[in-house]
């Protein structure tokens, strides 16, 4: 990861803003229409999801009516500890999707919203989305 970015992310509090009333995200009709278009679009024919750069993990739930396997990544280790607080069924890690800790297994469908315009090495970044896939990546 970028050290710049790494450095903005860790000295954040983008938990507190995500957390307050006015941008909740964990249903679904308070998504981006363009949001709503793609999952349901692609969501239909999936049944693993992994959401790279989940906060704490807010979206699992709003995609709940898809009946998918939502799993979640952040490399913020705070979010993901109170998004496993919170939610209880979803599977949250944190981990550094350039460079992941541990071996992923590929998802149906993976992607990654407001991640992607934070690097520099775009290549880098499409390739490591594309480790994670098996079908389709949207970012």
């Amino acid at each position: 990861m970028d050290s710049q970015i790494k450095k903005r992310m860790f000295q954040s509090d983008q938990i507190n803003t995500y957390k307050s009333p006015k941008f909740t995200r964990d249903n679904f009709k308070n998504l981006y229409k363009s949001e709503q278009h793609i999952f349901k679009k692609y969501l239909k024919n999936c049944k693993t999801v992994l959401d790279i750069g989940c906060l704490y993990g807010s979206l699992g739930k709003a995609l709940k009516k898809f009946n998918i396997d939502y799993s979640g990544m952040d490399s913020d280790l705070n979010a993901i500890k109170f998004g496993k607080n919170i939610y209880k069924d979803i599977k949250l890690f944190n981990d550094d999707f350039t460079k992941p800790k541990k071996k992923y297994g590929k998802y149906d469908f993976v992607f990654s919203l407001n991640v992607f315009e934070h690097y520099t090495n775009w290549k880098k970044i499409i390739k490591s989305y594309k480790n994670f896939s098996k079908k389709y990546f949207c970012f």
